[in-house]
């Protein structure tokens, strides 16, 4: 055997131990985040649940791993921990997955039905904060009769009361003055005292003269019921409402 042959022969006997003895460790690529997620489940599944409890509790803890992972790893964890019957532990983190995405959907295809039934019985516990609507009311829309302002703005009862009280007496009122401006009111000169001329102008007097004080009382009264809500609306929207939010009810 020349020189050349024992060399071959020294490589193929080198390559071979080192397929024998393995690879370097420190040259293997390291796990994925979804690797390292199949493996827990993996454990999981396999009946091992205290090593797939650490190894999504490691998962949904670090920092590093992608927030999808984590989401997934924490679903699973709060499989783990309803099957194992921690009902309450499963539901907080089923709450934490959803205050962190709120839309977040459990894929049914991974996870069985009673846990998706969990999920989202945990998620009608963890309504969105509603977010304030604007107060749009301006302060000149109280200035409008008929209960317009609080027909418009959440009090119809009050709206209607004072659109019925004041409609009825600006009617009466515009009956009564029609019924003074005639010519025969007008000129009306009898000198007889309580004729039945005269008691009936100065009845329709009053009754004109009484429609219009109600029709301003009642207007007045509207008015200011109508000012304070406006205020109360709108320092209850202001205390309500987040830094940064804007007011747009003015002036």
């Amino acid at each position: 055997m020349g020189p050349a042959s024992v060399a071959l022969l020294w490589l193929a006997l080198s390559s071979a131990a080192g397929a024998a003895e393995g690879d370097d460790p420190q040259s293997a690529a390291p796990a994925s985040d979804e690797d390292r997620l199949e493996e827990a489940v993996a454990e999981y599944q396999s009946g091992r649940w205290d090593a797939a409890q650490v190894a999504l509790t490691l998962l949904m803890s670090d920092s590093n791993v992608s927030l999808p992972v984590q989401q997934e790893a924490r679903v699973y964890l709060g499989e783990v921990l309803y099957f194992r019957g921690d009902d309450e532990g499963a539901r907080k983190i089923f709450e934490q997955v959803l205050s962190i995405d709120p839309d977040f959907q459990v894929d049914p295809f991974r996870h069985p039905p009673e846990i998706l039934a969990q999920f989202e019985i945990a998620r009608s516990s963890v309504a969105p904060f509603p977010k304030p609507e604007p107060f749009r009311a301006k302060f000149g829309e109280t200035l409008i009769p008929g209960g317009y302002f609080q027909l418009r703005y959440g009090r119809p009862a009050m709206g209607t009361a004072l659109l019925a009280t004041q409609a009825s007496l600006a009617a009466l009122n515009l009956t009564m003055l029609a019924s003074l401006w005639t010519s025969e009111s007008r000129t009306y000169t009898d000198t007889t005292p309580d004729s039945p001329e005269e008691t009936s102008l100065k009845a329709r007097s009053a009754i004109y003269t009484g429609s219009g004080i109600g029709f301003w009382t009642v207007y007045l009264l509207g008015w200011l019921d109508a000012n304070h809500q406006w205020h109360t609306q709108r320092d209850a929207t202001l205390a309500d409402m987040p830094i940064g939010f804007t007011v747009s009810g003015r002036l």
